[in-house]
């Protein structure tokens, strides 16, 4: 039985993450993966770098692949449907488009075999990700196997409900963003401590694998292994005490409601 093509429309930052992840597994070559995208100048530069192919047009895209990854940008599908679902015959659909529902992808592309949303995040390029996927029938056997080539090679699956999904992107497709600048506030902050934040850089990246590692080794609860390097009256306790007073937890409440919002818009 041949190896299926899969094909991905996009190459943006989470596209090419997504392909780079792909590739560090044996089970997909270079020449198993498609691309092509609205700006053409991005495929070209993903192809150089992973050594993928490309195509020319849509025409040419969709005979070449078996499967088709959706990584456009949301509010690109319309125009892009009115072009590429005529070509969709017997292809696989998977889609990385947050907040358009396995419903409206089925309206666009009824002759695709089978529909599955994906929200992987940028983690996906270094084999970390947390992808959430959900579909609304049980993808068939010739199907499952092009769908693990996907998600498994980038990290760890998650399969959650449709209603789940817009949550889970901002949760976990935006959260190393939303991370990333908590660690960027927290290595300014060296500053006042009299640091240089390019010293201290390298040693923040022991302290978040250390820290994630930990959490995941430890069998631990987050609340017990905070306690157990917070002693009472001490700096960390302190420095918690400071960040509890300025309404961390609202903060963080405040920016994921706001983005599940916009998504939702």
């Amino acid at each position: 039985m041949k190896r299926e093509k899969i094909g991905i429309i996009g190459a943006g930052n989470m596209a090419s993450a997504l392909v780079k992840g792909m590739l560090t597994s044996e089970e997909n070559k270079p020449e198993d993966i498609v691309c092509i995208s609205k700006h053409h100048e991005s495929e070209r530069m993903l192809a150089k770098a992973t050594g993928i192919e490309t195509a020319k047009n849509l025409e040419e895209f969709a005979e070449k692949v078996d499967v088709i990854i959706l990584a456009c940008k949301p509010k690109d599908l319309e125009g892009l449907a009115g072009e590429l679902a005529p070509l969709v015959k017997d292809h696989l659909l998977v889609s990385m488009l947050a907040g358009v529902t396995l419903a409206e992808l089925a309206k666009f592309f009824s002759s695709a075999r089978g529909i599955i949303r994906i929200m992987p995040n940028i983690l996906a390029e270094v084999g970390a990700s947390i992808t959430t996927f959900c579909f609304e029938k049980e993808p068939k056997a010739v199907d499952q196997k092009p769908f693990r080539r996907i998600v498994m090679p980038s990290g760890t699956a998650l399969q959650v409900k449709e209603e789940q999904m817009d949550s889970f992107t901002i949760l976990f497709g935006s959260g190393p963003g939303i991370f990333m600048e908590f660690l960027d506030s927290y290595i300014k902050a060296a500053k006042k401590l009299g640091l240089d934040p390019e010293m201290a850089l390298p040693a923040l990246d022991h302290l978040v694998l250390g820290t994630g590692m930990l959490l995941a080794q430890s069998g631990k609860t987050l609340e017990q292994l905070r306690d157990s390097v917070t002693s009472a009256g001490g700096c960390t306790e302190v420095a918690l005490k400071k960040m509890r007073e300025r309404g961390l937890q609202d903060i963080m409440e405040e920016t994921m409601i706001s983005a599940l919002e916009r998504l939702q818009k």
